[in-house]
C-alpha cells in the first residue's frame, strides 16, 4: 500500500523515538533493542491486519500515529500478543 509506505517513510524516526519511549530503552545506546523489533511488529501489523481504507482515513485525519502508538502499548504489555 503505497500510502502507508510514504507515512511510513517519513514518521519512522518519530515512531521509533516513541517505541523507544514505551520499552524503555530511549536512553541506551545498543543499535538494536526491543523499540526496534516492537516498532516492526507494528509495521506488520499494519500491514496484514488493518483495512486499506481505515489506513486512508487515518492519515487523512492525522490520527495513523496514535493508532500506531495504541499498538505497540497494547503489543508491548500483552501477554498474548506475538511480540
Amino acid at each position: 500500500m503505497l500510502i502507508l509506505n510514504k507515512f511510513l517513510e517519513s514518521n519512522y524516526n518519530k515512531l521509533l523515538d516513541i517505541s523507544k519511549t514505551i520499552t524503555g530503552s530511549k536512553n541506551l545506546l545498543y543499535t538494536n533493542t526491543d523499540a526496534d523489533d516492537l516498532l516492526h511488529e507494528t509495521v506488520v501489523i499494519l500491514y496484514e491486519k488493518i483495512n486499506k481504507k481505515t489506513i486512508r482515513k487515518l492519515i487523512k485525519k492525522k490520527q495513523l500515529i496514535f493508532f500506531i502508538v495504541r499498538i505497540m502499548i497494547n503489543q508491548y504489555h500483552s501477554n498474548s500478543s506475538p511480540y
